[in-house]
Formats: structure tokens, C-alpha cells, sequence
């Protein structure tokens, strides 16, 4: 009797899934769709279906798998390799020359050098991309997309100037399709404002050991017209101990009121990267900022929802 028990304890234990196999609640979703969008492309092969909409369902299939969460992993980074493939093999068959797809496939390569982080070939391939989906006469939204994720590459490939220019193009597209508060855009104000402070202090201070942590004018004009504030007095924040020893640049996008007196109350953090980094910086330095006299009087000046950009960076020869 003891050794039937000790045996089935033994085979529950061998059988019981390992605690990493576990998945919550939204990975079934994401493996259902993975399968759906590839049991669509496989059933359009071999049909009476245009080659670009089979390239099209494949790209779909690629797009799932190389944006699924974390848990994926790089297996299904492999089969998305194996989906773009299949999407320019139909398209190279049918000699199909589609600049917007061709677009897509470029973009759909650049996204998975990213993950691999080889940012030189994420880079070189999210030009491509870019360019041909403006070729391709792809829609605003998809342009600005493009343009937001080769910015990324662009900063991360040290391509400080570039990622400024992309990121700046992107938010250009998004002035005009997004409303101004829209967590991309205000991402985009985020990453285009910091970048620009990077490549300007490089371009001004060559080989010379630089920080930055201050209130910046935001690239999105439209935050300074409608969500900006008039202040007397600004003292610029700390600089993150971790970010400083990790040589690690960022930005926070926050929503402040002011009370009778001027001083910053209810901070809401927007947008920030990396994470949580500063904000507790910002918040100890904010406690110095005043609204200037004449803007706490004025019955039209902005008391609430006042919008602010403070970006951070440190030289790019110091990592």
C-alpha cells in the first residue's frame, strides 16, 4: 500500500507541468489568433486567391507571431521568419512587384532583427520599409508606424540625429490622425524631444561628459498651445542614481494642476520610459515649481491639465 502511494506521488509529481509552462489568462488568446491567422494563409495556398492577398494573409500570420507577448519566445520568431519568407516567395512566383507589400515584408524583417537586438540590420531594413510604403501609398497611420518603430532602431543603433528626424516625422503623422492626447502620439512627443536633446548636446559638445534632466519645450507644438503652462520658476529634476551608473536615457510625458498658490499638485504620469524610472524624481522636483504670477491671475491661463515633457540623457561616449 505504501509503495502504491510513494509510486503515485512520484508520477504526479513527473506529470505536473513545470511552474515557467504555466500561462495566464491572455496567452491562449494570442496562441488562438497565431493559429487562426495561419490556418487562413495556408487555406488561401493553392486557392483561386489573388498573390497579394495570400502575401497579405501570411504578413497578417508574421505580424501575430512577432508581436505576441513575451511568452512566445523565440520559436515563434522563427516561424514568423518562415511566414515573411512564404509572403516573398509568393509575390517573387507571381512577379507581383508591390511596393507596398514588399513595405510590409521589409518592416516585418526589421521588427524581428529588432527582437534579436541586431539594430544595424533592423536599421537598414526599416529604411527600406519606410520607403517603400510611402512608394506603396500606404496610409498615414501605417506610415507613421513605420516611422515611429525606425526611430527606435535608429536611437538604440546610435543614430541619434536620424532617430530625432524619424520620431519628428512620425509625430508629424500623428498630429493628423490622432488626437492630441493619444498615448502614441504622446509617446512619439516623448521619444522625439528626447532625441533631439541627445543629438543636439552631442552636436554641441563633442567627447565632453554631459547629462541631461530638464523641462523641455515638447516637439508636439500642439501640447505647448493647448496643454502648456507659464512658470517663474523651474528648477530642473534629479537624475536617477541607476540611470546615471546605466548610462540610460528617457522621458516622462505628465499632467500636473496647479493650486491657488502656484504649486504643482496631482501629477498623472502619460508616458514614460524607461517604465517608472522618474518618476519619483520628477515628483521631489517638482515641489520647487511655481506658475509664474501673471498666468495664476489670468482667469484664461491653464490651471489644470497642464501637459509637461522632461527628458533625460547622458553621452553616448561614456557607455
Amino acid at each position: 500500500m505504501i509503495q502504491k502511494l510513494l509510486l503515485s506521488l512520484c508520477l504526479l509529481v513527473f506529470l505536473a507541468p513545470p511552474a515557467h509552462a504555466q500561462i495566464s489568462d491572455n496567452e491562449p488568446d494570442d496562441t488562438a489568433r497565431m493559429e487562426q491567422a495561419v490556418a487562413l494563409a495556408r487555406a488561401a495556398d493553392g486557392r483561386d486567391v489573388p498573390p497579394a492577398e495570400q502575401a497579405q494573409l501570411w504578413l497578417d500570420a508574421a505580424h501575430v507571431a512577432l508581436n505576441g507577448r513575451e511568452f512566445f519566445g523565440s520559436a515563434h520568431r522563427r516561424a514568423a521568419r518562415r511566414h515573411v519568407d512564404r509572403a516573398e516567395d509568393i509575390l517573387d512566383e507571381a512577379g507581383l512587384d508591390s511596393p507596398l507589400l514588399q513595405g510590409r515584408i521589409a518592416m516585418a524583417r526589421a521588427n524581428d532583427w529588432r527582437w534579436r537586438e541586431r539594430y544595424s540590420r533592423a536599421h537598414e531594413f526599416g529604411r527600406l520599409g519606410v520607403d517603400q510604403l510611402t512608394q506603396g501609398g500606404a496610409d498615414a497611420r501605417e506610415r507613421a508606424d513605420a516611422l515611429y518603430a525606425l526611430g527606435y532602431v535608429a536611437y538604440r543603433d546610435d543614430d541619434l540625429p536620424g532617430a530625432a528626424q524619424h520620431f519628428s516625422d512620425a509625430l508629424a503623422l500623428y498630429q493628423d490622425i490622432l488626437p492630441v492626447l493619444h498615448a502614441r502620439r504622446l509617446r512619439a512627443n516623448g521619444w522625439a524631444t528626447m532625441t533631439a536633446a541627445i543629438a543636439d548636446r552631442m552636436a554641441a559638445q563633442v567627447r565632453q561628459l554631459f547629462i541631461i534632466a530638464a523641462h523641455a519645450p515638447p516637439a508636439d507644438a500642439m501640447l505647448a498651445e493647448t496643454h502648456g503652462g507659464a512658470w517663474s520658476q523651474t528648477d530642473p529634476p534629479g537624475f536617477d542614481v541607476t540611470a546615471w551608473h546605466g548610462r540610460i536615457d528617457g522621458f516622462a510625458v505628465f499632467m500636473v494642476d496647479v493650486d491657488e498658490f502656484g504649486v504643482p499638485t496631482n501629477i498623472r504620469f502619460l508616458q514614460t520610459h524607461p517604465g517608472d524610472l522618474w518618476n519619483q524624481e520628477i515628483i521631489d522636483g517638482l515641489t520647487s515649481w511655481r506658475l509664474s504670477p501673471e498666468a495664476l491671475t489670468d482667469p484664461d491661463a491653464r490651471k489644470t491639465d497642464i501637459v509637461l515633457t522632461f527628458v533625460y540623457g547622458v553621452t553616448r561616449y561614456q557607455r
